[in-house]
């Protein structure tokens, strides 16, 4: 059989005719004229007895293309194909998605550990075939649907029919709504509620692996929130990132994170007068807390524990803030409050630490600072009226397509 292209430099011709090997030139001559032949005519034939046969003077390789589709936590034994070369596997992208329980000679046994896209390939001598394998999440637990299924009937529908609005009703598909993440085993990790004047109470009930919960728009009705007895939960967050919006917390009157034994990072800003104590007693894992723009704030209980490493309180009506148990302390805000004097512990830090602290105070402020390391001062910046609502990000937490601070 011919090929519809031969290239002369690439490929060596021979041709086998009544037992004789033909001259170089011959060759040639006539592997070309074939070549023009097929090229015009865009037919492939055979010439009877006579054969031509072409062979790479590179060496080429042939591919094959599959795809795979698996779920995590599942295990699959994929299969080369049938040749007498042994196969050679290899993960070339996403070796963070799958595990590789055994590898044999014609086959390989995986087990899928992330959701995402993995490009496995065998080689067997000349011939590789490459396997695009998916890994989709798992389903959504069906303890999970019925906790969510509660607090959407709860929450959203009931708050809708006080409303008067059919915003929520029943039969919506809820478990896909844009606001809920599901981890890769069908459990919730997250929820970020959008802006709505719709919520009066939110009270969520206990799901097994949620990790944070919050808004970026605020709600403007909303008046208690209850977030108590989760304990896998590690960040709360109430923020208003459109500055262009007049839309605040401006009725809360009630945060609850009692029982929340994880709780690592509160971020909340922009409550009215009636938002007036704030009780972080339990929570003795917090170690970045961000109050800002709580006007009404004139009580906060803190944790007992010595984990607290960031910190941001901002235009609150606190009338004191005792931070001298807090150690970890290493990067500090505060300003436009109702005290004048803070102070901060310092003894069990380094040269290297004291140096490395980032702290931001209004000029109002008069900050004493404990430490037994005399001549050592830490660089301290100060706010003025005008900047005084300049932000600082100290650390993030990621949550899907959005990027926290942990303390503004």
């Amino acid at each position: 059989k011919f090929i519809n292209q031969v290239v002369l430099f690439d490929y060596i011709i021979i041709i086998l005719e009544g037992g004789m090997i033909m001259s170089i030139r011959l060759k040639k001559l006539l592997a070309l004229s074939l070549s023009i032949s097929l090229a015009a005519t865009g037919i492939i034939t055979d010439v009877g007895e006579n054969s031509i046969f072409v062979a790479a003077a590179s060496k080429t390789t042939e591919v094959k293309v599959k795809k795979v589709q698996i779920t995590v936590a599942q295990k699959k034994t994929i299969k080369a194909p049938k040749s007498e070369k042994k196969a050679v596997w290899s993960i070339v992208s996403g070796q963070q998605n799958i595990s590789v329980i055994k590898k044999g000679k014609g086959e390989i046994k995986i087990k899928a550990q992330k959701s995402g896209s993995v490009k496995l390939q065998a080689r067997q001598g000349k011939k590789k075939t490459i396997y695009n394998i998916t890994v989709k999440k798992q389903a959504p637990k069906k303890s999970e649907i019925k906790q969510l299924t509660k607090f959407y009937k709860e929450c959203f529908i009931k708050s809708s029919k006080e409303k008067g609005n059919n915003w929520y009703a029943d039969g919506d598909d809820f478990l896909h709504d844009k606001w809920i993440e599901w981890d890769d085993y069908g459990y919730i990790r997250g929820m970020s509620l959008e802006s709505t004047d719709t919520f009066t109470e939110i009270d969520l009930p206990r799901f097994k692996k949620i990790k944070y919960f919050g808004s970026f728009w605020g709600m403007s009705k909303l008046k208690k929130l209850d977030l108590g007895n989760n304990p896998t939960l590690e960040c709360v967050f109430l923020k208003n990132v459109n500055v262009e919006d007049d839309t605040i917390f401006e009725n809360l009157k009630e945060v609850n994170v009692s029982k929340c034994k994880n709780l690592r990072v509160i971020d909340i800003e922009q409550a009215g007068e009636k938002f007036t104590e704030l009780d972080l007693s339990s929570n003795d894992k917090l170690n970045s807390l961000g109050l800002e723009c709580l006007r009404g704030l004139k009580q906060l209980k803190m944790p007992e524990t010595d984990n607290l490493k960031e910190l941001v309180v901002k235009e609150t009506a606190l009338e004191s803030l005792a931070l001298e148990k807090y150690t970890k302390l290493d990067k500090v805000c505060v300003g436009g409050n109702q005290f004048n004097t803070l102070k901060i512990n310092m003894e069990q830090k380094t040269e290297k630490d004291i140096e490395n602290m980032y702290l931001l105070f209004d000029n109002n402020l008069k900050v004493e600072f404990i430490s037994s390391k005399s001549g050592i001062v830490p660089n301290i910046k100060r706010l003025d009226n005008h900047n005084l609502w300049a932000g600082i990000v100290f650390s993030n937490y990621v949550v899907t397509d959005y990027e926290i601070p942990e303390c503004w």
